[in-house]
């Protein structure tokens, strides 16, 4: 496991500028009302609660410091000012909770909007660049990043917004209270000013190392617990502790280091914050006496140092809490930007209503000019024929298929259905008439029948049994209590390996497609079990073009015509019998699997 890995998407994004203060920006203005009602609320929350310090300058000067009236008049002008206060911390309270409700709102529904945007995009991502993303990579970013990027809404629109609202009445009414006063106060805004810029030139950095390493751990842990049945073989636990220790270990410094920062700027503030109080204090005393200002203004003004401060404290924090907002930001939209450059139009032609003749034509593909995978590959196909791809591992057998299944488009040459160019054709109806039963099953955590019907979603039951009848699965569906409605597990867990590739074979049964592709589709079965489903097959690839990549000679003999690829070049072709008869690479492995297998039988009986 490794948990400080590239970028996967950084091969792709050569020259992007991602400008994540600016795709957030739009995104945020497709809610643009709520954040008016948000900002309006917090706005006369702050006048009602900064109305307040003026009322109690005005009890302590005009009422219990005047002279001029009588006890019984003090104790009423008190109860109708205290009155006024009372209505405005209540006012202050409603509007606290209006706000709370309405930004949660929108904090919801701007969360899932950006989530299902993101969804959408790795939807749209290239195969490898999904393959190098890995799992929990794609996790890490829909799940860890979109919430991030909802924190911008505080710390870019909230807080900025209602706090240089704050500071903007708060400086005119400590100016209006006392300007003498209010200037000693000021003097501390600068170096406050200067301490937090410094503070937050530091955290950038951090944080965007930080946001890379927790992807990477995430996406190594994901892989790792997928595969704990092999690391427990191999007795691998003290290796992967070492890595994870290794990772965690730098993730932590990174962290304490981030903290210290954090903390540092917390106690500048709060020194600043008490300094600015005794300043006011001590040096309004002195006015006091000199007759430069009152107790009320004292009063008024140690309140308001605390309203002036804070808002400053906040923005500070925001704008050092915001840099991981924009890193996760930035990761978003460089899935954006890969799937929107990647995305494949869905405009052309509809799908013939049969595929008559597949034809690859002189085609090469490379991952890069250093990884050259297919070249010079030149074969054909009709209706109702079956081709083999056979070859060692590497020999380009896979990408031979990503390739036809427009996963990957020719680096050179071209492929054609029916005399036409595969691409000229609406990637839905090509993709809608193939169908494909993998090596390695993918389940998906619910029903079994629901795992049929992934192909046909409005599939009836019939025609769900009927599939399943066919690959010879639904004898052993029938054995759960709850049947066709038995849950598999993550990724059929709760299955064999057999009964996977059973339900496999029941789901391309029911797609009824017009190109069948055979990943090794026998390889988890017995030899009885592959015999009946072979059978079956037999009615399935009736009048369909049909690609089987297998190394048991039971299931490539009868193909229609044999293609042995070696290095992604085509070496030999031909049928069965004919490649046996020019006894070269294939008579050999087929000699070679035929000694093994009897080998093996002997060894048995």
């Amino acid at each position: 496991m490794r948990g400080d890995e590239e970028d996967p998407l950084k091969r792709e994004l050569d020259g992007f500028d991602a400008k994540p203060l600016k795709q957030f920006l739009r995104w945020a203005s497709l809610y643009r009302s709520a954040i008016i009602i948000v900002v309006i609320a917090g706005m006369l929350r702050v006048i009602f609660a900064l109305a307040q310090p003026l009322i109690m300058r005005k009890i302590i000067d005009e009422v219990l410091l005047n002279a001029s009236l009588r006890s019984h008049e003090k104790i009423v002008f008190s109860i109708g000012w205290g009155s006024l206060v009372v209505i405005l911390i209540f006012l202050v309270a409603v509007f606290s909770l209006l706000r709370h409700i309405e930004r949660e709102k929108l904090i919801a529904k701007f969360s899932s909007m950006v989530r299902l945007k993101v969804f959408v995009s790795m939807l749209n991502l290239p195969l490898g660049v999904l393959r190098r993303l890995k799992a929990g990579g794609a996790a890490d970013r829909l799940i860890n990043d979109s919430q991030n990027v909802t924190g911008l809404l505080r710390n870019i629109i909230f807080i900025p917004c209602i706090e240089w609202g704050r500071i903007l009445v708060t400086v005119i009414l400590i100016f209006w209270v006392n300007w003498k006063l209010t200037l000693v106060t000021l003097l501390l805004v600068p170096p406050a000013l200067i301490f937090s810029s410094y503070a937050i030139r530091k955290l950038k950095p951090l944080s965007r190392e930080l946001f890379q390493r927790r992807s990477n751990l995430f996406a190594a842990v994901s892989e790792l617990f997928r595969g704990m049945q092999i690391v427990s073989l191999y007795n691998r636990e003290s290796r992967e502790k070492w890595h994870l220790a290794q990772a965690t270990h730098k993730i932590a410094r990174l962290q304490i280091k981030e903290a210290n920062i954090r903390f540092k700027l917390q106690q500048g503030w709060s020194l600043l914050q008490s300094l600015a109080i005794v300043s006011i204090v001590c040096i309004g005393s002195i006015f006091t006496i000199i007759g430069y200002a009152s107790i009320g203004d004292i009063l008024a003004l140690s309140l308001y140092s605390g309203y002036l401060m804070q808002p400053v404290q906040s923005l500070v924090s925001a704008r050092s809490d915001a840099q991981s907002g924009l890193e996760a930001t930035r990761r978003l939209c460089e899935v954006l930007h890969v799937s929107k450059l990647s995305r494949v139009s869905n405009e052309g032609i509809p799908f013939p209503l049969s595929l008559d003749k597949l034809e690859f034509h002189s085609v090469d593909f490379e991952y890069n000019p250093e990884n050259i995978v297919l070249s010079n590959v030149s074969c054909s196909v009709g209706r109702g024929e079956t081709i083999a791809l056979v070859g060692r591992s590497g020999a380009g057998k896979t990408t031979f298929i990503d390739v036809l299944l427009r996963f990957y488009n020719p680096t050179k040459g071209k492929i054609t259905l029916n005399g036409r160019n595969y691409l000229d054709y609406r990637l839905n109806d090509f993709r809608k008439s193939v169908a494909m039963v993998e090596q390695e099953v993918t389940l998906f955590d619910g029903s079994i029948a629901e795992n049929i019907a992934y192909a046909k979603p409005k599939a009836t039951e019939v025609e769900i049994r009927n599939a399943a009848l066919f690959a010879e699965a639904d004898g052993f569906i029938r054995s759960f209590p709850e049947e066709y409605e038995t849950i598999v597990g993550e990724n059929g867990l709760n299955l064999s390996g057999g009964q996977r590739q059973r339900l496999s074979i029941a789901r391309a049964f029911l797609a009824d497609p017009k190109l069948l592709i055979l990943d090794e589709a026998t390889s988890n079965l017995d030899y009885e079990t592959e015999r009946c489903i072979q059978r079956s097959m037999e009615k399935l690839l009736k009048d369909r073009t049909t690609i089987i990549i297998a190394h048991r000679l039971s299931t490539i003999q009868k193909a229609d015509k044999i293609i042995l690829l070696e290095k992604g070049k085509i070496i030999e072709m031909g049928s069965h019998q004919e490649l046996i008869k020019k006894e070269g690479s294939y008579y050999s492995m087929v000699k070679s699997q035929s000694e093994a297998f009897e080998y093996s039988y002997a060894l048995s009986v």
